[in-house]
């Protein structure tokens, strides 16, 4: 009798065994369709639409003096089986040039920073912006919010590079979660060599809370630590990354390049005090942070155009003219060395 009930507990415990490890792969699988499909190429063109008409801008009116500057390209992805649909503008029909490379955000694609393409021309700098994976003619399949995203920013940096000489530079510009592919690939010792000033506006600064913020509008009800776990378990095993390895406050430690954040005091998707936090951790003196009183997230070019403006024109002046660049590093504390 007792070997019987040892068998029926053994028995039922494989069975609660068998539906833990389901419900885990099942709602690992949810959260990971929640996230890293988040977008599909059609919507992100319509909401591009959308906002550039909100916003008020005309395409045609803002490039007319560079519509035969303007040559659409494709750049062959080198870590991944994609292709990287870019627009490059000159200034002057010469490639030859100092190049911004612009990085829209997640919910759009790259004609949603043609306002800051035209801010970049009328100062006299080439541009060159694409779409991100999964958004608009990129047909990568996941969104990894900068993860992956840095690769293919990495092969548009070194496209330009194929078209400019060595005393040219090379700007990053990057809104919300592209400004988080640029803050990755700044992070590395690559980056350093490459790229002579970066512009992080409202960046996404911790995927992890974006994640946990979000997990309100999924229809499981289960506590949300859980579904936190079996998503970022789920995210590993797909695309090699937890939801914590995009957390800026853990990297910004190792940003070498002078660096310009522009952040709103009132912007609720990515917080002010997480970007004060990252602008800290900058362990460099070439760098500027630029405070917004009031505006939403990714609206301060609009909101406060001439502040906007010509802030980004001074730290050009000084980190993008080509004969500059260098950041004045200041020693870190001694604890912080420690603990890096």
């Amino acid at each position: 009798m007792v070997k019987f009930f040892k068998k029926i507990i053994a028995i039922l415990f494989i069975i609660f065994f068998v539906l833990l490890m389901l419900l885990n792969v099942y709602v690992g699988i949810v959260m990971f369709h929640n996230f890293a499909l988040i977008n599909d190429n059609e919507t992100t063109k319509e909401k591009s639409k959308e906002f550039l008409s909100s916003v008020g801008f005309d395409k045609e009116t803002a490039f007319a003096d560079y519509k035969n500057n303007w040559e659409v390209v494709e750049i062959n992805s080198t870590r991944h089986k994609h292709v990287i649909p870019a627009d490059y503008i000159t200034a002057s029909g010469n490639k030859d040039n100092n190049t911004v490379i612009l990085v829209h955000g997640i919910s759009g694609d790259r004609t949603t920073v043609y306002p800051m393409c035209e801010l970049f021309l009328n100062e006299g700098y080439n541009v060159l912006c694409y779409d991100q994976r999964n958004c608009g003619d990129n047909k990568a399949k996941y969104t990894s919010f900068g993860y992956l995203e840095s690769n293919d920013l990495s092969d548009c940096i070194k496209y330009v590079e194929g078209n400019i000489s060595d005393d040219k530079s090379i700007t990053l510009f990057g809104q919300s979660s592209g400004a988080t592919t640029i803050s990755l690939y700044a992070c590395q010792s690559h980056a350093k060599e490459h790229i002579d000033f970066i512009i992080l506006d409202s960046p996404l600064v911790n995927f992890e809370d974006m994640v946990r913020d979000s997990i309100k509008d999924i229809e499981l009800k289960l506590p949300k630590n859980y579904m936190l776990l079996c998503g970022t378990w789920a995210n590993k095993i797909k695309l090699g990354f937890f939801y914590g390895d995009i957390d800026m406050k853990n990297k910004m430690y190792d940003c070498m390049i002078p660096t310009l954040i522009i952040q709103s005091q009132k912007d609720t998707k990515s917080s002010y005090e997480a970007a004060e936090t990252i602008y800290d951790m900058i362990p460099h003196n070439s760098k500027r942070m630029c405070t917004l009183p009031s505006s939403n997230h990714m609206m301060g070019f609009y909101d406060y155009p001439d502040e906007y403006k010509s802030t980004v024109k001074s730290m050009m002046a000084t980190y993008a003219d080509g004969s500059t660049g260098e950041a004045v590093v200041e020693p870190l504390p001694e604890e912080d060395e420690k603990s890096k």
